[in-house]
């Protein structure tokens, strides 16, 4: 039984199932969420089962160790904006 569960859990992560993603999660309009400071996205990133920081340079949030149903910002599907 034990090995049976064990591989089940195996083939799960072969399988990309639970694999964690890192990116700027986005808003409903498609838009990153921005920032001054690391609370927010401390903050947010845990809610959506990673962890994260405010990226200042680029003054928006970036997680770490999403899954990989959280929506992360992307330049080629990029919506912000109208686009």
């Amino acid at each position: 039984m034990k090995a049976a569960l064990l591989l089940v859990f195996f083939s799960l992560i072969l399988t990309g199932v639970l694999t964690k993603k890192s990116g700027y999660p986005i808003q409903k309009d498609g838009c990153k969420f921005w920032c001054i400071a690391n609370h927010f996205c401390e903050r947010y990133c845990k809610y959506k089962g990673g962890s994260g920081y405010c990226y200042k340079w680029k003054i928006a949030c970036w997680c770490d160790d999403l899954p990989d149903w959280v929506p992360t910002w992307s330049y080629e599907t990029n919506t912000c904006g109208g686009k």
